[in-house]
């Protein structure tokens, strides 16, 4: 099997590899992201939702706080900074509940999300001020998470987080 980059950037990676199958060579493409780690923010019964752009949708998403883990680091680290870069929220390690963690979409991408919930201690958020952070987040909203339920424009991590939320 031969693999080659065929574009590369500081997100995203296009790999094209090629497999022998019987006596055939075969091309396939991989886009190959960092892992990332989605957190579900928890205050009675309330999840802290963030309104993004998302340009892959043209549209504004509802979705819990997320984002890649930067290189050698583990997912609960990446959970504390993600958290409190995108919504100042503080947590400790002992907070940090797994709900989880599985291959997104493993025909074509690398991509494998680390899932978890935080249980917070109050409703309090902060403004964001990292630039790339704020021209994507257009409004953060405690929302009944059995509202979520049946909302329009989630994101299918934060759907599955509310599932895995209401089994515990």
């Amino acid at each position: 099997m031969t693999k080659k980059v065929i574009f590369s950037n500081k997100w995203i990676k296009l790999i094209e590899k090629e497999i022998s199958v019987g006596n055939k060579k075969l091309k396939y493409y991989l886009v190959d992201k960092p892992d990332y780690v989605a957190i579900a923010p928890v205050y009675k019964n309330k999840v802290l939702i963030l309104w993004q752009k998302r340009y892959g949708a043209n549209k504004v998403i509802k979705n819990i706080p997320m984002g890649i883990l930067s290189e050698g680091e583990s997912p609960k680290v990446a959970v504390q900074r993600e958290l409190f870069e995108e919504t100042g929220i503080h947590v400790s390690r002992k907070e940090i509940v797994s709900l989880g963690s599985s291959h997104v979409s493993p025909s074509f991408t690398t991509i494998k999300c680390y899932l978890y919930m935080v249980k917070c201690r109050n409703n309090k958020t902060a403004l964001i001020s990292d630039i790339e952070e704020k021209h994507e987040i257009v409004k953060t909203e405690w929302i009944d998470i059995k509202k979520l339920e049946s909302a329009d424009d989630i994101d299918m991590t934060t759907r599955l987080a509310i599932a895995m939320i209401n089994k515990k």
